[in-house]
């Protein structure tokens, strides 16, 4: 407060006394509070989604590949050959799907800033290259972990039954 708003505050005669830019200063800050807590809950949500997104793509493509990869260990392939080949193919997966990821959430954050700007107020639709690497890591986090698991399920697979289920 400067000391004008200060000498005014003493008198006796004004009841109350607000300065503009002490009003804006607290909204401003209070806003900046709320879009931090709603970007932290977003990107918890985003989170809990990318890992959920890549561990059932590790686990359907065992599920779709238990009787090629049984059969590969019958024929003397070691259980990290047999592993090494289906995680190419996530890798691969992967390495094609994150720079799309990229492109396809560019092109939806213009869209919402488009649609929720208006006249008096105005959102910028602006990434960071810390925000893609980011989401990259957190990806690619999920994909390592999702690998571990399904590497475990490689490990138990029963020669005998994934052989003899053909459908």
């Amino acid at each position: 407060m400067t000391s004008v708003g200060r000498r005014f505050k003493e008198l006796r005669v004004v009841a109350s006394l607000s300065m503009k830019s002490l009003t804006v200063n607290a909204f401003l800050e209070k806003i900046a509070n709320l879009v931090l807590v709603s970007a932290g809950i977003l990107t918890a949500f985003a989170v809990i989604i990318a890992a959920g997104v890549v561990y059932n793509a590790a686990r359907i493509a065992l599920q779709e590949r238990a009787w090629e990869l049984a059969s590969l260990r019958v024929l003397g392939f070691t259980r990290d050959e047999v592993s090494r080949l289906l995680f190419a193919e996530l890798a691969i997966e992967l390495a094609l799907g994150i720079p799309i990821g990229f492109v396809f959430s560019r092109q939806l954050i213009d869209l919402l800033a488009r649609v929720h700007s208006g006249e008096t107020f105005q959102v910028p639709p602006i990434i960071g290259a810390p925000t893609y690497g980011m989401a990259a890591m957190v990806v690619l986090a999920a994909a390592i972990a999702s690998g571990l698991l399904v590497r475990r399920q490689i490990d138990r697979l029963d020669l005998v039954t994934a052989l003899k289920t053909r459908e």
